[in-house]
């Protein structure tokens, strides 16, 4: 397994100008606008497009169908696929958030609670993203997985205003709920993480039904 991670690690290395460009880009953009906070979210963002992008290569040369051959287990190949993702992002959360701080130093200085929250936000979307994502490209290949998020992501901001509108003129009293916001910062991650699980075990159902 070790092996598949290092193959697409390499993939990405062919594209370190690129990457390298974009953060310089967006570090200007920041400076320019006197707001570095978006950072955080633009450049994992950007990696997970890239980790993404590995899919296409695989599809194009064929490799499930060679890899599939490997003595590895399938659930193998797509816990590769997880663990790479998740550590490339992980990384560019972490930096992304470094260099919002350090171009907070021309602009808007953030605290160290904004900090925090800058990244726990960056790495919940980066992993949702991931969770939602993944099954669907191996469902349906990295093409039509685009088409399906796009409905998807379409459908869900439809139905999240519909509840709001519902919600509001309902007038319905939440503030008895206000004390869960004490315990978001375990809540969320906990969530987060049990999202990820069923995706990664959705997306081994997936593979081993599938034929190359």
């Amino acid at each position: 397994m070790k092996g598949l991670i290092i193959k697409d690690v390499l993939f990405l290395k062919n594209n370190f100008r690129q990457f390298v460009f974009v953060i310089a880009m967006f570090g200007f953009i920041g400076v320019m606008m006197e707001d570095n906070s978006y950072l955080s979210f633009i450049i994992p963002m950007f990696i997970m497009v890239l980790c993404i992008s590995t899919f296409n290569y695989d599809e194009f040369n064929n490799w499930d169908a060679y890899s599939i051959t490997l003595p590895l287990e399938r659930n193998e190949i797509v816990r590769s696929k997880y663990i790479f993702t998740l550590s490339i992002c992980l990384v560019g959360a972490v930096g992304g958030t470094i260099i919002s701080v350090i171009v907070g130093l021309f602009g808007q200085v953030m605290t160290l609670e904004d900090i925090a929250m800058t990244l726990l936000s960056s790495i919940a979307g980066i992993i949702a993203c991931i969770s939602l994502s993944y099954p669907a490209i191996y469902k349906f290949g990295v093409q039509k997985s685009r088409v399906f998020m796009f409905a998807f992501a379409f459908g869900l901001s439809g139905l999240v205003g519909l509840v709001t509108i519902v919600m509001n003129s309902l007038e319905i009293d939440f503030s008895g709920l206000l004390f869960l916001e004490n315990y978001l910062l375990f809540i969320i991650p906990v969530i987060v993480l049990l999202v990820l699980y069923g995706s990664y075990k959705l997306s081994c159902s997936i593979y081993l039904k599938k034929e190359f």
